[in-house]
């Protein structure tokens, strides 16, 4: 598929107009997109107008040039002509650009929502039931001590055995809840929550500087989905430790992480999908992971 705006700027070499843009038109939505795409508008400026180029009666594309063109009429139509099936071909090549583009959007939009989601529930399990759970402890701990006072050793033994499990379900909801959406991410930040999942990492985990700066929520959750993932698939292929590195690379997070476990035999598809729907690229080869994330 040709460079996008190969037409454009034939045009403006042909006819001597360095200003000249291309906005071709959709024909199953009122709008233009530009060669690549995205959305636009054929606006002219100062001394510009806009010409329209029609196939029969249905509008392929505008475009927008120098008014000085309309003193050659007949060079103007000439090149036009003879560019019409290359611009036909553009504007093909545009709709299919522009369908991915909102494909992708779509995509990310579906992220967004679903790390919302967890997000929610994340703070609906500590809000709620957490908070629950600790006044029910609290509440054992105080009919535990009341109990020793008035010397019931049955009695003391059962609300000694219901508060042990009021905190191991205090625990399990907390791993429950952190697993949903680590609070720390919204928090502080992805520096913050890699050192924490180092910390309760089934692993020792060797963490490389990460970027002090905060991201847009989607891109700071793949970010720490790509090592949280890293990691525990190296601890299950017998891995002794992990090294991660997380650097910014232009617009781009990118996300390293090795180990010296067996070599992977199942491609790691949900993360794939996941930064694929952000417009980023995830590459596994051997006990190597490199994640590439548009922070944009």
């Amino acid at each position: 598929m040709p460079k996008p705006g190969a037409v454009r700027d034939a045009l403006r070499r042909t006819l001597g107009d360095p200003g000249l843009e291309i906005a071709y038109s959709r024909p199953q939505i009122a709008g233009y997109v530009d060669a690549s795409g995205r959305q636009t508008e054929p606006r002219p400026g100062l001394e510009q107008v806009v010409t329209p180029l029609l196939r029969g009666n249905a509008p392929v594309a505008a475009l927008v040039h120098d008014r000085r063109l309309l003193d050659q009429p007949q060079l103007l139509q000439e090149v036009l002509d003879t560019a019409r099936i290359a611009v036909e071909n553009e504007q093909l090549q545009a709709e299919v650009r522009a369908q991915l583009e909102e494909l992708r959007a779509s995509r990310a939009r579906i992220v967004e929502t679903g790390d919302a989601e967890r997000r929610r529930l994340e703070r609906d399990l500590h809000d709620g039931a957490q908070q629950h759970l600790l006044g029910l402890s609290y509440d054992l701990r105080l009919a535990y001590a009341a109990a020793e006072a008035d010397g019931d050793p049955s009695l003391v033994t059962l609300l000694a055995a219901a508060g042990d499990q009021a905190q191991t379900a205090l625990g399990d909801l907390r791993e429950l809840a952190h697993g949903i959406y680590p609070a720390i991410l919204a928090e502080a930040g992805l520096g913050p929550a890699l050192g924490t999942l180092s910390d309760e990492a089934p692993l020792p985990v060797e963490l490389g500087e990460a970027p002090s700066q905060r991201f847009p929520a989607p891109v700071e959750t793949a970010a720490y989905l790509a090592v949280s993932e890293a990691v525990h698939d190296a601890a299950g292929r017998g891995a002794s430790f992990v090294s991660a590195d997380v650097r910014l690379e232009g617009p781009r997070l990118v996300v390293v992480a090795r180990d010296d476990g067996s070599p992977r035999s199942a491609a790691l598809v949900h993360l794939a999908d996941h930064i694929g729907a952000l417009g980023g690229e995830l590459v596994v080869q051997g006990s190597t992971l490199r994640a590439v994330i548009p922070c944009e």
